[in-house]
């Protein structure tokens, strides 16, 4: 391309010096024409002058003034040659997708709908989708949702939600929405371009899935329970009266046993909670009370393993209500994996504060063990989800005790989180509202 340009250049100076050449020659003649015949009219001589420095300063016209606008032109038109060829390829590939592509701007007003939007919000064409307001397409339950997503993108920042929307009464179970803010050629906020997924299919898959899931857990329920019966029977009846080995071993089956059928519980309560078919036993629960049952219930664990286990109690007049097997539960599971990883001779810490302001309680658990990366903050409330870290070491648990919090929490209408960094520990903390709206009655 550079050599081409260079032979351009070259080739369009050395025109220029051959009409030089040529400009030149005519001049000589005229000149010559001059000496020839000094009888020429004055008239003539005026045109042969007027002649002669037009001819002169055509090759500098040429040069500094007629041909950088030709090249100019050129080059203009080149590039947007190349614009309308890249639009029409971009428009192209946003016309061939299946996906919802919009553009709106600043102030939330449709621009641009590819053929696949049109199609799928059932619109003839774009103009009938810039009359209609598609927030109101947008499930009531999910609109604010959107707005404060198109307001995000609006301050620089790109998201991904997942909302329903609804068209004529039908309601698309769900669609997976992400907004990302354009500038223009100044850098400045100009546009939102949004794409919307439907993945009302993939709800469909997990459904099935999840169903699958809970029908094995369901039936391995009962099977499970004849062989640890079976299995704690045979503890009793032959403990020490066969070869040394028998009772380490039959110890390690009951315990197995014991295991399988915690996670089975917690799998079953984790879809019912899911689906809210959960029943929660609503009954006013004394905060000091609750603290001292746990700190109860690990005081020996925490003098065997030489960690020292400290507790902050809430005033003794603070109550809230909840189910308080769950609420029980949901401590349990955070200081068990306070002991699985906190080292030798450190310190666990159990406490709650309340919030009068929020008409709340916040309860923590803070260990000093290796702590959580932050890429894992959310995660680890995922089913299944376990920290992958080589200064971490592995869990023996199965990644369900965080998912069962998580759920537990927040059927009372409370939020857990965890504050950690990588070497720093870790804070689990869970909000209860004092008064839980009460959606469901035993």
């Amino acid at each position: 391309m550079k050599v081409f340009e260079k032979t351009g250049r070259f080739s369009a100076f050395s025109l220029s010096i051959i009409l030089s050449a040529c400009i030149f020659s005519i001049e000589l003649g005229i000149m010559y024409f001059f000496h020839a015949s000094p009888k020429i009219s004055p008239a003539l001589e005026a045109f042969l002058d007027s002649t002669i420095l037009v001819i002169t300063l055509y090759p500098l016209l040429y040069l500094f003034g007629i041909a950088p606008l030709l090249r100019e032109n050129q080059i203009r038109k080149k590039l947007e040659q190349r614009l309308r060829t890249s639009e029409e390829r971009y428009k192209s590939l946003a016309e061939t997708s299946p996906d919802c592509i919009k553009l709106f701007d600043k102030d939330g007003k449709l621009v641009y709908m590819n053929s696949g939007g049109l199609k799928e919000h059932r619109f003839r064409n774009i103009e009938e989708a810039k009359q209609c307001d598609l927030l109101k397409g947008i499930l009531a339950e999910d609109r604010a949702k959107f707005t404060e997503a198109f307001q995000k993108a609006k301050e620089g920042r790109s998201t991904t939600i997942e909302i329903r929307h609804t068209r004529e009464g039908s309601v698309r179970e769900a669609c997976l929405e992400t907004l990302v803010p354009v500038s223009d050629a100044n850098g400045e906020f100009a546009y939102v371009f949004g794409v919307s997924r439907d993945i009302s299919h993939l709800k469909e898959l997990e459904r099935t899935r999840e169903a699958l899931i809970q029908m094995l857990i369901h039936d391995l329920g009962n099977p499970l329970s004849v062989v640890s019966g079976g299995l704690e029977y045979l503890n009793e009846k032959v403990r020490g009266q066969g070869p040394e080995d028998t009772d380490q071993i039959l110890d390690l089956c009951v315990k197995g046993t014991r295991e399988i059928t915690a996670m089975i519980s917690e799998l079953l309560d984790i879809g019912k909670l899911e689906e809210g078919k959960m029943f929660l036993k609503h009954e006013k629960i004394q905060v000091s009370g609750l603290i001292e049952d746990v700190f109860r219930d690990f005081s020996v664990m925490a003098e065997s393993r030489k960690i020292t286990l400290r507790s902050r109690l809430a005033p003794p007049a603070s109550q809230i209500s909840g189910d308080v097997s769950l609420i029980k539960r949901v401590f349990s599971n955070l200081i068990g994996n306070a002991f699985k990883f906190a080292p030798e001779g450190s310190l666990i810490e159990i406490a709650a504060v309340p919030q009068v302001k929020n008409k709340s309680v916040f309860f923590s658990v803070r260990d000093e063990g290796p702590g959580i990366p932050s890429e894992y903050h959310k995660k680890i409330f995922e089913k299944f989800i376990q920290v992958q870290d080589p200064g971490i070491k592995k869990s023996s648990g199965k990644g369900l005790g965080l998912t069962f919090c998580k759920m537990a929490v927040e059927a009372h209408g409370g939020e857990i989180w965890v504050e950690s960094g990588a070497g720093k520990g870790s804070v689990f903390y869970f909000e209860l509202p004092v008064d839980p709206p009460v959606s469901k009655k035993e």
